[in-house]
């Protein structure tokens, strides 16, 4: 899924894949994210948020949802920080997938109950400001040298070398 950080402390979602869709019986896009943690969770979920704009941090979250019946499932939830056309983080790329997923997952509908566990983890094992004077990535410096650009259309992409190692 991709969310935008909109103005309001509002993270609509802007694209939801399918499985989630499925697994939720509900169509997520336009969605806000803080409504699936609930009122009690809400303020650390938005920090967190926060933390991972302004900081370049990653976001892990345990979300828990259930079924009309009171059958329940837990969701791992990894939220990553994307740069859209600023140098600020406008949009975040995330992931959710069920912990132990129950055979009945994706036939009932299931309603968000919350986020009872939310942490952050630094890429370099410390936290620091996204943005430096000199208006690059904070996060990503130390790779940029070797980075190149490639343009497709309108848009370029900055690719970054890795994988396998060659034998």
């Amino acid at each position: 899924f991709i969310l935008e950080r909109a103005p309001g402390e509002t993270f609509p979602f802007r694209l939801a894949g399918t499985r989630i869709c499925e697994n939720f019986g509900s169509e997520f896009r336009g969605r806000d994210f803080l409504d699936l943690a609930g009122e009690a969770d809400r303020n650390e979920v938005l920090h967190h948020l926060d933390e991972i704009a302004e900081r370049g941090a990653v976001g892990i979250f345990e979300a828990l949802a259930r079924t009309g019946d009171g059958r329940e499932v837990t969701f791992e939830i990894v939220i990553l920080p994307l740069f859209h056309s600023r140098d600020e983080v406008s949009r975040f790329l995330g992931a959710a997938s069920p912990l132990d997923p129950p055979a009945w997952l994706g036939s009932e509908r299931l309603i968000p109950v919350g986020i009872p566990r939310a942490r952050i983890l630094w890429p370099d094992g410390r936290p620091h400001a996204v943005i430096k004077r000199a208006h690059h990535q904070a996060p990503f410096l130390p790779a940029m040298a070797g980075a190149r650009i490639v343009r497709f259309d309108r848009r370029q992409f900055r690719v970054l070398e890795g994988g396998r190692k060659k034998h």
